[in-house]
C-alpha cells in the first residue's frame, strides 16, 4: 500500500469511530429514560458507565484523530513527492521544530501511514516493496545482487559500484 491508500484505510477507522460513539450515546440515552420509568439508579449508572461515557471517548477520540489528519494531509501530499525528505526541509516548510516534526513522522511510520524510516537528519520513503528509493536513482535501472563475501542480497545501480549494506565489500 502506499501513503495516499494507508491515509485513507486511516481515515475510516477513525470515521468509525463516531458510528460508535452516537450508537453507544444512544443506546445510553434509551437506558435513561428506562430510569425514569423505574427510578432504578443501578439502570441510570449502567447506561452511563457502559454505553454513554464509551460513547464519549469514541466521540473525542474522533475529534483528535480527525485534527492530526488534517496535519498529516500535508505531510503527505509533501512526503509524496519525494523519497529522501531532509528534516530541517519539513521544519521551514511547516514552521515547527525539529523535533516535533520527528514526533509527528514517528506517529505517522507507527500508524503505517508512511512506508519509511527515520535516520538522524531525514526521512527515508520506502516502495511497496521496501526497497529504499533515492532521487537520484528513480530513473535508473536498478538489480538485486548476491554479495560474494556474506551472500546478502543488495539493490544496486546497474554500471554503478556499491558497498554491502551488511559487510562493507564492493559490489558491482
Amino acid at each position: 500500500m502506499n501513503n495516499q491508500q494507508n491515509f485513507k484505510t486511516y481515515n475510516k477507522k477513525t470515521n468509525r469511530l463516531i458510528i460508535w460513539a452516537i450508537i453507544l450515546i444512544l443506546i445510553g440515552f434509551s437506558g435513561i429514560s428506562v430510569y425514569f420509568d423505574s427510578y432504578e439508579f443501578s439502570d441510570l449508572l449502567l447506561a452511563l458507565l457502559v454505553f454513554i461515557l464509551p460513547g464519549c471517548i469514541c466521540a473525542c477520540t474522533f475529534y483528535k484523530r480527525k485534527e492530526k489528519l488534517k496535519e498529516y494531509r500535508q505531510y503527505i501530499k509533501y512526503i509524496n513527492s519525494r523519497r529522501k525528505i531532509k528534516l530541517d526541509d519539513l521544519s521551514n516548510k511547516f514552521g515547527k521544530d525539529i523535533n516535533t516534526i520527528s514526533d509527528i513522522l514517528s506517529d505517522m511510520i507507527n500508524i503505517g501511514m508512511i512506508n519509511g524510516y527515520l535516520n538522524d537528519d531525514e526521512l527515508i520513503v520506502k516502495d511497496k516493496n521496501n526497497i529504499e528509493l533515492e532521487e537520484e536513482n528513480i530513473n535508473k535501472e536498478t538489480k538485486v545482487v548476491k554479495c560474494r563475501e556474506c551472500g546478502a542480497k543488495n539493490t544496486i545501480v546497474v554500471g554503478e559500484k556499491k558497498e554491502c549494506e551488511y559487510c562493507g565489500s564492493t559490489l558491482q
